[in-house]
């Protein structure tokens, strides 16, 4: 999976809890503050990712901190797929 990849599925899968309608670009954009996502839609949105990337979260990973970002959770994504 290449970097266009990664990012079009992480998309997919953010457009389907989003409130704000289709966003064309998420990059900068904060998930609960711009995205208006709560709590459950965010546990919701780590399962989708998990499952769809096939990869788990491991307990080292600060999640509150991660998801504070679109950015953050793209570049976290990279390195698990190993895309850097």
């Amino acid at each position: 999976m290449n970097r266009s990849e990664i990012k079009k599925q992480l998309d997919e899968i953010i457009q389907a809890y989003g409130k704000n309608g289709h966003i064309e670009n998420y990059c900068g954009k904060s998930f609960i503050t711009d995205l208006e996502m709560d709590s459950v839609s965010l546990m919701e949105i780590i399962s989708d990712i998990e499952d769809g990337f096939k990869i788990i979260f491991g307990l080292d990973v600060n999640l509150i901190e991660l998801f504070d970002n679109y950015d953050k959770v793209l570049e976290y994504l990279y390195k698990k797929m190993g895309v850097c």
